[in-house]
């Protein structure tokens, strides 16, 4: 009996090891697929320079993007990219 106890608790933290990621949420809201910076998109767009500075929402342009940490952010003007660029870590989510 507790063999199968045991198996079964074997089992059910395996079950769960495995399934726990795929519960997790993305770090950096990113879109799926690949910028043409190489990169996936993060914020889905939306410029984080706005968000976080003017707590606005303004769409980013692909013409004004960074790569920061793996993800592209698409900034509104070259204004707002250049602020991210001094101080990612303050911008990104």
């Amino acid at each position: 009996m507790s063999r199968k106890l045991a198996l079964a608790a074997v089992a059910l933290v395996a079950a769960t090891s495995v399934s726990l990621p795929a519960l997790a949420e993305d770090e950096y809201n990113v879109s799926t697929g690949i910028t043409a910076a190489g990169a996936p998109l993060g914020l889905h767009g939306f410029d984080p320079v706005a968000l976080t500075t003017y707590n606005a929402v303004a769409e980013g342009d692909a013409s004004h993007t960074v790569v920061e940490d793996g993800v592209a952010y698409y900034f509104a003007s070259a204004d707002s990219a250049k602020m991210f660029k001094k101080d990612p870590a303050r911008y990104a989510p």
